[in-house]
């Protein structure tokens, strides 16, 4: 799938467990919002393209505010779509 969050959407839609996120952000005030509500650290994501372009950790508002426009132009510089959502960042999974 070539958009990250229609797929996190089919996904959900069907049952599968997901990390706690957002859809798509309409603005900073918007990914403020959904990150309080997620907890920090976040991960910020461009929708479209890979290869980690347009993927920044966000620990802190600041840091979040510093990197969304950068990832908007990333993606839309890369791949044409400036869509940004973001996820609830794992810093270390637990092994099982």
């Amino acid at each position: 799938m070539a958009l990250k969050h229609t797929a996190r959407a089919l996904a959900e839609a069907e049952g599968v467990p997901l990390l706690e996120g957002s859809e798509l952000l309409a603005d900073i005030s918007e990914a403020r919002r959904a990150a309080e509500r997620v907890g920090y650290p976040v991960m910020l994501k461009s929708t479209a393209g890979g290869g980690g372009i347009g993927m920044r950790v966000c620990r802190d508002a600041n840091a979040l505010s510093e990197a969304f426009e950068t990832v908007q132009r990333l993606g839309q510089n890369n791949f044409s779509d400036a869509g940004v959502f973001l996820e609830k960042y794992i810093e270390r999974a637990p092994s099982s």
